[in-house]
């Protein structure tokens, strides 16, 4: 905001602003310094050359704070070529009998499905079905409350807790596995930030199972890439029983994953996000121009 108006700017808008300013916070001061801080950002956002928003629905939400719909446009969040093993990686196949390997990359919590993966896999083991988890990016405090719900639900042989590591080293850990999986809480952010995590898994060949939310209908269709579950473990063994009695589907939503997974490579999405940076400079539209 305190940059001169005739300064070209460009901003990338990755995440939605309640996701950083709890309106909901237990003070009125803090609430009230929360509100402000949101207000600010959107004003930045308005008063910028270009904005460069992460998904179509936080390019929606921009507009209806008043930034000029043409100074905003929607460039997804690529996947580097470093995060992928293979440029075309084997679809994945399941043979009955051996376990079915789930993944989950990223912070885990309690807002990020842990309890609803570890209810599931308890239930999938109380009925003898074939699953394993593995988890990759748990920080200290996070891994220790997962080892102790794990203990507690009797599930060590089917869970592996990794924290967290160098991203090189996680496409291997994603080729391992049938399945990636992103389980999102109901929060008003999370109807608006694209998770980065879905193309990960698919441009390495993962078909995924995701919370059935507003941004993930977003990203796939349900059948095709990966599968809907709601915010529950009932539901998510569900699922995973339904892909354990039909493993030929794996194979093709393998393929589908891959086909769109690439889509979102960054060396795809750079010519364009690098020329609408040089375009912020001649980028003036008038802002009573809708």
């Amino acid at each position: 905001l305190g940059l001169p108006a005739s300064l070209p700017t460009v901003l990338y808008w990755n995440v939605h602003p309640s996701q950083l300013f709890d309106s909901h916070a237990p003070t009125r001061l803090v609430r009230w310094f929360n509100m402000t801080l949101t207000r600010l950002s959107y004003l930045a956002a308005a008063r910028a050359s270009v904005v460069l928003p992460i998904g179509a629905r936080l390019r929606e939400d921009l507009l209806a704070h008043g930034v000029h719909p043409l100074r905003a446009v929607t460039v997804p969040l690529g996947v580097s070529e470093n995060h992928v093993l293979h440029p075309t990686p084997v679809p994945r196949q399941y043979q009955p009998g051996e376990s079915l390997r789930l993944v989950i990359a990223g912070s885990i919590n309690a807002e990020r499905g842990r309890d609803v993966m570890f209810g599931a896999i308890a239930l999938l083991k109380r009925q003898s079905l074939p699953v394993h988890l593995t988890l990759i990016g748990a920080t200290g405090p996070q891994l220790e409350e997962c080892r102790l719900q794990v203990h507690r639900l009797g599930i060590e042989d089917r869970v592996t807790l990794l924290g967290r590591l160098p991203g090189q080293e996680i496409p291997a850990l994603l080729a391992k596995a049938h399945i990636g999986l992103s389980l999102v809480a109901e929060r008003p952010w999370n109807t608006f930030n694209p998770p980065t995590k879905i193309h990960e898994y698919m441009v390495n060949g993962l078909p995924v199972i995701v919370s059935n939310n507003a941004c993930h209908r977003d990203l796939l269709s349900e059948g095709g890439a990966g599968w809907f579950c709601e915010f529950d473990a009932a539901d998510f063994a569900r699922l995973i029983r339904e892909r354990l009695a039909n493993p030929a589907e794996l194979e093709v939503a393998s393929k589908l994953a891959y086909q769109e997974g690439i889509k979102a490579l960054w060396s795809k999405l750079e010519p364009d996000f690098i020329a609408l940076c040089r375009a912020a400079r001649n980028w003036n539209p008038s802002p009573a121009a809708g």
